[in-house]
C-alpha cells in the first residue's frame, strides 16, 4: 500500500515498463528500510530518514529514487563510496556522485540490487 502522493507520482510515469520497475523498487526499498515511501520534493520517493538531518529536509532519506523520462535515478543516502565492489556486479548503470542512473531494471541483477540497498541503508542509518 502506498500513500496518495506516492501513488500519484508512480502513476505519472508514462512508460509502462518503467512504471512497473518503480513499483518493484517501492516494495524492495520498503522491505529493506522497514518504512513506507514518501514524496521528497517534486519527484523523489524517499525511504527512512538519516541521522543529523532535519525531518523533511532535502536529502532526508536513507534510500530513494526518482522516476525520470527514460530512466530511474537511484539515490543512496550514504553515497557510493565503499560500495564499489557491489556496484560493479549490479549490471547496466551510469554512476553519479551519490546516485545510479538505471534505464530500468532489465539488465540489473536483482540479488545484487538488494545487497546494495541493504548495505547502503545500513551505512546511511549509521550516519
Amino acid at each position: 500500500m502506498t500513500a496518495p502522493g506516492v501513488d500519484a507520482l508512480l502513476r505519472s510515469v508514462a512508460d509502462g515498463k518503467l512504471r512497473q520497475d518503480c513499483y518493484f523498487l517501492v516494495k524492495l526499498m520498503q522491505n529493506v528500510v522497514g518504512e513506507p515511501a514518501r514524496v521528497c520534493g517534486d519527484s523523489v520517493l524517499g525511504f527512512g530518514s538519516r541521522p543529523g538531518r532535519a525531518a523533511g529536509a532535502e536529502g532526508d532519506f536513507r534510500l530513494g529514487f526518482a522516476p525520470r523520462r527514460n530512466e530511474i535515478t537511484l539515490y543512496l543516502g550514504g553515497g557510493l563510496e565503499g560500495l564499489e565492489t557491489i556496484v560493479a556486479r549490479l549490471g547496466k548503470y551510469r554512476a553519479g556522485k551519490a546516485c545510479l542512473h538505471l534505464k530500468g531494471l532489465d539488465g540489473i541483477n536483482p540479488t545484487v540490487l538488494q545487497q546494495l540497498l541493504v548495505e547502503a541503508n545500513a551505512r546511511a542509518r549509521a550516519g
